[in-house]
């Protein structure tokens, strides 16, 4: 769950035209529901696709959709993950999980995925006004 986007399929999309996909054949006009967290793991594009991997260089990750239907917040949203993580790790360096890992609660639906709570805890809390 922690390296989840919390939606978990893109949908639905009608096929432009015939093809094959992984011996499926779909026609045009066909739906299909692309499903994110699948294919965000195909270890065809992943490496070590169940692994979180933070400093891992992904070309085609579909966190963010694909071509027209791209989210215009895309670069807003990277920058603040950034910015807020950047300075959540500088201020609590020591952040850890309060609770063993399988005691996290995840709340999923067919397009949705969440955390329930997240406990913390934190040593030497380093508070620097900027």
């Amino acid at each position: 769950m922690s390296f989840n986007g919390p939606a978990t399929i893109a949908g639905p999309r009608f096929a432009t035209e015939d093809i094959e996909l992984a011996g499926q054949q779909i026609k045009k006009g066909d739906m299909v529901i692309p499903v994110l967290k699948s294919a965000n793991r195909d270890e065809l594009q992943f490496m070590d696709s169940e692994e979180l991997g933070i400093t891992r260089n992904i070309k085609r990750h579909l966190a963010f959709g694909h071509g027209i239907h791209t989210c215009l917040g895309a670069p807003l949203a990277r920058v603040e993950g950034d910015v807020a993580f950047s300075i959540l790790l500088k201020r609590f360096p020591n952040l850890q999980l309060g609770i063993p890992r399988e005691k996290v609660i995840c709340h999923f639906t067919l397009s949705s995925q969440g955390l329930a709570s997240l406990a913390v805890t934190f040593k030497d809390v380093i508070v620097k006004k900027e």
